[in-house]
């Protein structure tokens, strides 16, 4: 059709075809309004049926109270009791007769009291209507002591229980019987009438029946129910209910109207009513199904309604989207082809509305981006041509030019002037410099383009710190900073690749002391955070950063306004350690206070270091020393100057071994090659080539193949061992080192090869 030949026109179909939605929605309300009046009405109706029974409740319980108050005013057993207290020759007599009088007189006045005791102030039972209560004592109970608290006149009522006596459910409401001889009315014990639980029933019996599934019950602060349930047999004092209500009424004292799930766990309409003189809760429920039955109707209703509606709007839009769909189709299909590197596709749609004209723009889009791409591949090409043949044409004078000016400031034969002196360290001066930004350049470009690894291991945060330090301070000196290191707690180790993290905290020391105020300083420090993580952080005295600039703090070739000034730099070196920090899976900050200077900080997460194994090397047996005195060499291939020291000092104990060493694997195979160590230790981890790869060279070369390698490493997976026992390493040594365990194995080999 003519009519719907354009998007506009289906779009104002559609938009049509949607104003059936009203109807739905007016239906939706009217719903909603009769649920609320509905809810509302519920609401208080239970409200008025707990009230009613709350008010019931206090009234029957106030008549026993009244009732026990009575009991306590009688003469008889007040003098009674006193003469029991005081004359113990007609003891027997006294009690019998107290006995007889609370059976005959006092017990058939309330059906419901299934027994009467008197105790003494001891807490001890003296006459009771039933024989199984006297002699035994009360003393320590709750009921003995508030009941003794209790003024003459007063009653009080305490918590239900089973009584062991009446072998059933009671309730024990007590008051205080006093001598009437004495002046201030002293107390001669208490007085108990024991009440059949039931009576709690019966009064909440009294009020018209709610519907099928309402109740009205009982809870005391033990969350246990006083009263009968409609679901539950023998629920009295059985029956835990530790519902919403409940747990508010505990908790906060608060009261609850509202629906949730009941003692059965099914959903209620309840209404909580607070009872703190008796500590109990008073709970009103109906099941939410029963409640709001009579909107069944209505919402079968709603559900025609609704039905047809959507059966309208579905249709409406199925006509629509079956107009539109192959185009969309279409231009999906073409965009993931594209995504996916297929820049030759195209959109082919030959409609004359507005995907047509979609399918033209996206063509010619795609047309553009193939172009930009390919021009983009090519000035990355020849980005990297141009940066490994600038780091290989500039290295090679860079090295002849430090080289020569280093030979001529140490040439002890030839001493120079103060003049040349000054020369030669402004060469070395510039020409660490400009080493310095080569190696950032290269760096910089090495990282975006993902050829940039670290190889992290097991460090020791102190020394690295402590390096770096060593080497700023004698930068820091021709700016009058003074640098300082703050440890609170040393010894801590973190996972990092040592080459690389020396690099970052060498820029960071580096920038905080170019930047800062003469006479300025800089603070070293680390810190334990959460998560086990360990925070360094750099702070100086400097001018700080204002706030708007710190967003652009880590932006390559950035140096916020620092380009006119005397001071060295491209503005990429913070950029370069944002990223080897993140290469590290660490995390990089900066806080700064204009005029008071900033503090840089990089987390780490911590590494668990046990316990290095101590022996006392001076107590070994003789048989695992070398039997063979004459003197053996050893190569140890490790970056880490810790490790390295750790070694030696191992070492130092076997007289007989030299120890050589080299930073790196390039340096190592040198060695090995002109001296024929008798055993090579190397680590995995290596600045340039790893130490697998310097194994396979060592293994090639016919002066290095026979010498035994073992790996020494950090890498301590079961996983991580057997590679390199697959690889064709003799043995394999985990970090931290087993004092008593690379003895033995560098014993053994040592052994080995003096056969």
């Amino acid at each position: 059709m003519v009519l719907f030949k354009s998007i506009r026109s289906k779009l104002l179909f559609f938009c049509l075809s949607l104003s059936l939605i009203p109807i739905a929605v007016i239906t939706v309300v009217y719903c909603v309004k009769g649920y609320t009046a509905l809810r509302e009405h519920q609401v208080g109706e239970l409200s008025l049926i707990a009230e009613s029974k709350k008010t019931h409740l206090h009234t029957a319980l106030n008549a026993k109270k009244g009732r026990t108050i009575d009991f306590s005013s009688d003469g008889f057993i007040r003098d009674t009791l006193e003469k029991i207290n005081e004359d113990n020759r007609n003891r027997d007599r006294l009690i019998k007769s107290l006995n007889q009088h609370l059976t005959k007189y006092k017990r058939p006045l309330d059906p419901y009291i299934s027994d009467i005791a008197v105790l003494n102030t001891n807490g001890v039972v003296v006459a009771s209507t039933n024989q199984r209560w006297i002699g035994q004592s009360y003393a320590g109970t709750s009921f003995f002591t508030k009941g003794m608290e209790a003024s003459y006149g007063n009653a009080t009522v305490h918590q239900p229980l089973f009584c062991l006596f009446s072998k059933q459910n009671s309730i024990y409401i007590t008051a205080p019987l006093t001598s009437r001889r004495s002046a201030s009315a002293e107390k001669l014990g208490i007085i108990i009438n024991c009440y059949d639980l039931a009576i709690l029933h019966d009064v909440m019996k009294t009020d018209v029946e709610m519907v099928a599934t309402g109740e009205v019950y009982l809870v005391n602060r033990e969350k246990r129910m006083l009263t009968p349930s409609r679901f539950f047999e023998h629920a009295p004092l059985n029956l835990i209910v530790d519902t919403k209500p409940v747990q508010m009424a505990l908790t906060s004292g608060q009261e609850m109207i509202g629906i949730y799930p009941d003692y059965r766990g099914v959903p209620v309409f309840g209404v909580s009513i607070n009872m703190p003189e008796y500590e109990w809760l008073l709970v009103a429920e109906v099941d939410k199904a029963e409640l709001f039955a009579p909107l069944t109707s209505l919402g079968v209703v709603v559900f025609v309604v609704s039905a047809t509606c959507v059966v309208l709007v579905v249709t409406a839009g199925t006509l629509y989207s079956l107009s539109i769909s192959r185009s969309i189709k279409i231009l999906r299909y073409t965009t993931q082809k594209i995504a996916s590197g297929e820049l030759w596709r195209r959109v082919r749609i030959n409609s004359q509305n507005e995907f047509g004209e979609l399918a033209i723009s996206f063509n010619t889009m795609t047309d553009k981006l193939s172009k930009a791409i390919d021009e983009a591949n090519r000035a990355n090409e020849a980005k990297s041509l141009f940066l490994s043949s600038m780091s290989h044409e500039l290295r090679t004078p860079m090295n002849s030019i430090l080289g020569f000016a280093q030979v001529l400031k140490n040439d002890p034969h030839v001493p120079l002037t103060d003049t040349q002196r000054q020369s030669v360290e402004l060469i070395l001066s510039s020409g660490d410099h400009l080493l310095e930004l080569i190696n950032d350049i290269l760096d910089l470009s090495r990282i975006e383009t993902g050829k940039l690894s670290v190889s992290p291991e097991i460090i020791l945060v102190d020394s690295v710190i402590e390096e770096v330090v060593a080497i700023i301070k004698s930068i820091a000196v021709k700016y009058d900073v003074t640098v300082t290191d703050k440890f609170v707690q040393s010894g801590v180790y973190i996972m990092a690749d040592r080459t690389r993290l020396k690099q970052v905290m060498t820029n960071l020391l580096t920038n905080a002391v170019k930047y800062n105020r003469k006479n300025g300083s800089v603070i070293v420090s680390y810190e334990l955070r959460d998560n086990d993580m360990l925070r360094i952080k750099v702070e100086d005295t400097g001018y700080g950063i204002p706030d708007d600039k710190l967003g652009l703090m880590f932006q390559p070739f950035n140096r916020l306004g620092k380009e006119l000034t005397n001071i060295e730099g491209t503005g990429i070196g913070l950029t370069i350690t944002r990223r080897l920090v993140e290469l590290m899976d660490g995390y990089i900050g900066v806080e700064s206070v204009v005029e008071k200077g900033s503090t840089f900080y990089v987390d780490f997460k911590r590494a668990q270091i046990p316990v290095m194994e101590m022996v006392n090397i001076t107590t070994m047996q003789e048989s695992q020393k070398i039997k063979n005195d004459k003197n053996r060499t050893i190569l140890y291939v490790e970056d880490n100057p810790a490790n390295l020291m750790l070694v030696q000092s191992i070492l130092k104990r076997r007289p007989q071994i030299e120890l050589l060493s080299a930073a790196n694997a390039e340096s190592g195979i040198e060695i090995a090659r002109a001296k024929r160590p008798d055993v090579i230790l190397m680590d995995i981890n290596l600045p340039g080539i790893s130490g697998y790869e310097a194994l396979e060279i060592l293994r090639d070369g016919d002066e290095t193949k026979k010498i035994p390698v073992i790996a020494i490493s950090a890498n301590a997976m079961l996983k991580d061992v057997e590679k390199g026992k697959v690889a064709g390493f003799l043995n394999y040594i985990t970090k931290p080192i087993n004092v008593s365990h690379f003895l033995q194995v560098v014993d053994d080999v040592l052994k080995e090869t003096a056969r």
